[in-house]
């Protein structure tokens, strides 16, 4: 009788510890920010609704995606733009297929065996997913088509809020400026060539950009430059991240430098660890 009772003390102790060091999945009083870098890819399988939607039920609200397009016209979420033999048993290219026998394709079972069945995703599909976490979808495009972006924006029924490309090009940021006037986008190119040059961030902003992005590597080069960067971005209304860094020492020295977010496979621990948590 007696052990019963310790038993049960022991076990009521352990809830009561499980219930303190519950581990948050709401990072409001956070500025920074982690991107998922293809969903949630560190546990399931990369571009698929599973690997966002894992990201989003834990306090994420940046997911970063590739998105290609099918021979029929459909965006759809995939990284690889000569083959998909390395995420599916399917041959070829993106552009070789429709989206119909890519949607038929496994795009789980690569990842691990228990992921077997999950499938190739429309950017609609995962565009909706944004949508019911109050998230955000960033775009690598290997195809621009702003006209196109806009129809999958109309068809998803989603706020244009919910879809965030990078851009490469003052033209192209232009054409999605009139196609998409209330979605944001990343800046993803080269820098200013003086990075005090507030009118060079200003001019981005002025067309919707909303963030600069730089590798690590680039940022960490010249902590003057960066610095300065880092300083005209702000004073322009914009973020600046990094892309991708999945150590989390390295991803809070970069916060402390300033920047506002990095891509990372790792993207819970990332957050938790800049944010005050113990991963």
């Amino acid at each position: 009788m007696r052990l019963s009772c310790i038993l049960i003390v022991f076990l009521l102790s352990l809830s009561g510890l499980a219930q303190k060091i519950q581990s948050p999945v709401e990072f409001s009083h956070c500025n920074f920010t982690a991107v998922a870098h293809r969903g949630y890819s560190e546990f399931y399988p990369e571009n698929t609704l599973l690997a966002i939607e894992e990201a989003f039920k834990r306090g994420i609200k940046y997911c970063e995606v590739d998105v290609a397009v099918s021979s029929d016209g459909v965006y759809v979420l995939h990284h690889d733009p000569y083959t998909i033999a390395r995420t599916t048993k399917g041959e070829g290219t993106v552009a070789d297929n429709t989206f119909a026998q890519l949607s038929t394709l496994d795009a789980g079972d690569w990842k691990e065996v228990f992921f077997k069945g999950t499938t190739v995703p429309s950017l609609v599909d995962a565009l909706k997913i944004a949508q019911k976490y109050d998230a955000v979808l960033y775009l690598d495009l290997k195809e621009f088509d702003a006209a196109a972006l806009a129809r999958t924006l109309a068809e998803a029924k989603v706020d244009p809020s919910r879809m965030m490309p990078a851009i490469t090009s003052l033209e192209s940021a232009t054409r999605f400026r009139q196609h998409c006037p209330n979605s944001p986008w990343v800046w993803f190119s080269a820098g200013p060539a003086n990075p005090n040059d507030l009118s060079w961030f200003q001019e981005r902003v002025a067309l919707g950009c909303r963030v600069f992005e730089r590798s690590d590597d680039y940022l960490l080069a010249d902590l003057q430059w960066t610095s300065a960067f880092i300083s005209q971005a702000h004073a322009s209304g914009a973020k600046v991240w990094a892309y991708t860094v999945n150590n989390e020492h390295l991803i809070k020295q970069l916060a402390d430098l300033g920047v506002d977010g990095v891509e990372t496979d790792r993207p819970y621990v990332a957050q938790l660890y800049v944010c005050g948590h113990d991963p």
